[in-house]
């Protein structure tokens, strides 16, 4: 689990607060720059990702080497053995799927969704609300297609 859905789903929700967060910093729109939006959104997903794994996999060398000295690299040969690259792909795939979606969503809620008057407060819940529901597809979607692949095979 820690290799598989959680690196995608904490750099989802963490890259979906950010865009609100600046979304209200920021204030007007601009109607050209979607194509920015969404590839800072991919980009910073894509970095947060290969983070979150190294530190991951430090945090699994270093307990493992803390309670059975000598132990750590053996534990570290053994993971990088029986874990697919294509899981890897899949990780990183579903990622950029997931941040490119967050991306056109907080621009999407900056020319469409916000009125001059809403309430800010009003404005980021929604868009919150938008992006919670799209990783969630987006997570639930990857899981039946890979149940379906599984199945097949």
């Amino acid at each position: 689990m820690l290799l598989q859905k959680l690196p995608s789903l904490i750099t989802s929700v963490l890259l979906g607060v950010r865009v609100v967060l600046f979304q209200s910093l920021e204030g007007h729109a601009n109607a050209d720059d979607v194509l920015s939006d969404i590839l800072a959104s991919v980009w910073a997903a894509l970095v947060n990702v290969v983070v979150f794994l190294l530190c991951a996999l430090l945090g699994y060398f270093l307990g493992i080497e803390a309670s059975n000295a000598a132990f750590g690299e053996s534990a570290l040969q053994e993971l990088a053995q029986h874990y697919p690259i294509s899981e890897l792909m899949r990780l990183c795939i579903r990622t950029a799927v997931e941040a490119s979606g967050l991306g056109w969503l907080g621009h999407l809620d900056k020319l469409i969704l916000s009125r001059a008057k809403e309430a800010p407060s009003r404005s980021a819940t929604r868009l919150l609300w938008l992006m919670v529901i799209w990783i969630l597809s987006v997570e639930a979607t990857d899981s039946y297609i890979n149940w379906l692949i599984r199945g097949a095979i």
